[in-house]
């Protein structure tokens, strides 16, 4: 578990400010995001992300892995990034992982 813990905190980092697009309806999915200091808007759905919040994950389970919204930066922060190959490793070496995301991601995981 300490090693996982380890991989984890070793996602990369990046800042965002006020008004960036992290993502847009469409575009190639390779990575999820966990908030860590900063708020950020599903335009399409209007829903607000706080810090603690991981998103991205969607594109795990769509064909083509394509973004099925658009994210932008409403509060200047920072966020955690982990690619799709990182999050399978994490995966397959600890199952224990899947459990913080929906079923359907843990499935396409493991596809």
């Amino acid at each position: 578990m300490l090693e996982l813990i380890k991989k984890v905190r070793a996602a990369a980092r990046r800042s965002f400010r006020k008004g960036d697009v992290l993502f847009r309806k469409g575009d190639l999915a390779d990575r999820m995001f966990l908030t860590e200091k900063a708020k950020f808007v599903v335009s399409e759905l209007e829903i607000e992300l706080r810090a603690g919040q991981i998103f991205g994950e969607m594109g795990l389970l769509t064909s083509g892995s394509h973004r099925t919204a658009t994210v932008e930066c409403t509060e200047s922060g920072q966020v955690l990034m982990i690619n799709y190959d990182q999050v399978r490793e994490l995966y397959f070496e600890n199952p224990e992982f899947g459990f913080y995301f929906p079923p359907a991601c843990r499935r396409a995981a493991a596809a």
